[in-house]
């Protein structure tokens, strides 16, 4: 405890709250490519980046009518490199894609629950196949809510629930063999994340359980078969509860786990911790307080105060507790680092209301960290919603050792959502790492040297073709990560031209930071 009484005299004597932290900004920003689709029918469009820095865009119909879906692959520098028309079954709704090595999956499910099917497509051709599948022919006789899914060497793993338990599905594509794992089976909420390691052959799982009030996560490694390879607790051995985690992809003998820990109330966070697989004993906590800009989205009086009370406590042996809920993404190796990112947010119910409220699957598609939390975003969301507010995203490195080495954050404003979803994006240009979010009908972002930082996000307006248009309103902006500094923004735009009447159209712009 007096370490972080030092802690908190050091950044108060540092003058870090009034705002001398360095600005750091890029070189430039671009928007040179862009696509407008108009907007005729109201069909459905989805964006997915891949991994070969090109991109899909998949057309669906929106009226059950209609069966033809359009599926078209662009160049990173926007030209069209083939175009393929599918006629696929009324009866299937479009749910997720997963951006595999060698192949693009779509997973459709059914009106009923127990069927669902999955369209395979080769990026490089646009050819595909569909097949489809019944649980009930495989024993699973219940009532199931397929959640997300991830596809390592034609084994694919699928994680559900019923209404009483979460499971995780194995099927096995080339033999059509399908299975649930049993070594997987347990409660409600309790997977906390499913990540598939692609360099060491291995479907990762880490699991959430609380015993006697405190709160431990389990790591169970399986190989493409489904088969159990290692599992191994985190046991705090203090008051601190684990409550959720994510695993380093890469060797086995490097793997980190960084996630966060509360005091009493598994709901909120009181700060970070991180241990290694090969060390799970020893584990490391390091609470909001000791992080350098975790609290740069108060004001500088609300932060002066923060951490003087802060400072008290420490001074009479006390923990100053946390209330924040956090929600972290895949952490991810550039170089010899390791990166965490997440939103703070805050969780509010609403009165009853009837909204359709569409969402990019390519950012569902991404919605590992909580499986429970993922929610069919193309549905009406009837009676009683949450909602979330988002306050600002955070950035933490660590080093291969799981050592913290220093943290950033960029302020998110005027961001709620019904779907607890990832807001920012971030990247890499030289370095320097990009942290942006889009908001309507605009980019805001920081370039981000280490723990040195502007103070304030910049804003990039997004661009039309033409000079002489004008956006009069945006609807469901969005910003993705791409490859290297670019990133790819999408959504509907509302554009003004002195040359044409108004028009509602479907948007892509490349965002490029150099």
């Amino acid at each position: 405890m007096n370490y972080l009484s030092n802690v908190i005299r050091f950044l108060f004597c540092l003058g870090f709250f009034s705002g001398t932290a360095l600005v750091v900004a890029a070189q430039s920003i671009s928007q040179p490519h862009r696509i407008e689709i108009e907007d005729e029918d109201s069909n459905p469009i989805e964006v997915l980046p891949l991994p070969d820095s090109t991109f899909l865009i998949y057309k669906r119909p929106y009226f059950s009518f209609k069966k033809e879906h359009s599926f078209q692959k662009y160049s990173k520098d926007f030209k069209l490199v083939w175009s393929q028309k599918v006629e696929l079954e009324n009866r299937l709704e479009f749910y997720q894609f997963f951006p595999g090595p060698d192949f693009v999956y779509a997973l459709y499910k059914h009106s009923n629950s127990s069927e669902f099917s999955i369209l395979k497509i080769d990026p490089k051709t646009g050819t595909n196949i569909l097949n489809s599948y019944n649980l009930r022919q495989h024993d699973i006789k219940y009532e199931v809510d397929l959640e997300s899914f991830q596809i390592l060497e034609n084994h694919i793993f699928i994680t559900a629930k019923s209404s009483v338990n979460s499971f995780v599905i194995h099927l096995d594509e080339i033999n059509n063999e399908l299975k649930t794992i049993p070594a997987l089976y347990g409660p409600l909420n309790t997977l906390v994340d499913f990540h598939l390691d692609t360099l060491t052959r291995r479907a990762e799982f880490i699991l959430a359980e609380s015993k006697s009030n405190i709160g431990r996560l389990q790591v169970k490694r399986f190989n493409s078969q489904g088969n159990l390879f290692t599992s191994n607790f985190i046991r705090p051995v203090e008051r601190q509860s684990l409550i959720t985690a994510k695993i380093s992809p890469g060797d086995s003998t490097r793997k980190v786990i960084i996630g966060a820990y509360s005091l009493r109330d598994s709901r909120f966070a009181q700060g970070l911790f991180s241990t290694t697989l090969n060390n799970l004993e020893t584990i490391r906590y390091y609470d909001f307080i000791q992080l350098k800009h975790f609290f740069d989205f108060m004001r500088k009086k609300s932060r002066e105060r923060l951490f003087t009370k802060a400072q008290k406590y420490a001074a009479k042996n006390k923990t100053f507790r946390q209330q924040y809920q956090l929600l972290i993404h895949d952490a991810i190796w550039h170089g010899e680092k390791l990166y965490l990112v997440g939103e703070v947010y805050n969780q509010r119910s609403t009165t009853y209301r009837s909204l359709y409220n569409y969402r990019s699957s390519a950012i569902l598609a991404r919605a590992r960290w909580r499986p429970d939390l993922l929610e069919n975003a193309y549905r009406t969301n009837p009676g009683y919603n949450r909602n979330y507010k988002y306050s600002h995203s955070l950035v933490c490195v660590f080093d291969k050792d799981g050592n913290y080495l220093w943290d950033n954050s960029l302020v998110i404003k005027d961001v709620e959502d019904d779907e607890l979803i990832p807001v920012s994006q971030f990247g890499f240009y030289q370095d320097k790492t990009i942290m942006a979010y889009a908001y309507e009908k605009e980019i805001r972002y920081k370039i981000v040297n280490q723990d040195s930082t502007s103070e304030e996000a910049l804003v990039e307006p997004l661009r039309t073709n033409a000079p002489d248009e004008k956006i009069t309103s945006a609807d469901n902006t969005t910003l993705l990560h791409w490859y290297g500094p670019h990133f790819i923004a999408f959504g509907y735009h509302y554009i003004r031209s002195p040359r044409s009447s108004n028009k509602r159209i479907f948007f892509i712009n490349k965002v490029s930071f150099k």
